[in-house]
């Protein structure tokens, strides 16, 4: 957590959202990363990278769904 959490705190803010967002992100990403492994659906054969660019990708995508989500309530509300 204290090694990633700074980077997803930043990267949600630059894009909108709070740090309480940020918290929900990467709890978000922790739960699915987590279920994902339970279930054998996640594979890193062939994967060299830092552990810390699969963590931004996740939470980036987690983020970007969320952001959607809202973005479609928000401008299909005054319709």
């Amino acid at each position: 957590y204290r090694l990633f959490n700074g980077d997803v705190r930043s990267y949600v803010r630059r894009h909108g959202g709070t740090d309480e967002d940020a918290w929900d992100v990467f709890q978000d990403f922790t739960a699915e990363f987590l279920q994902r492994i339970e279930e054998n659906k996640l594979s890193f054969a062939g994967y060299e990278g830092p552990f810390g660019a699969v963590v931004m990708r996740g939470a980036k995508f987690i983020w970007l769904r969320r952001f959607r989500k809202a973005e479609y309530r928000t401008t299909t509300v005054g319709l």
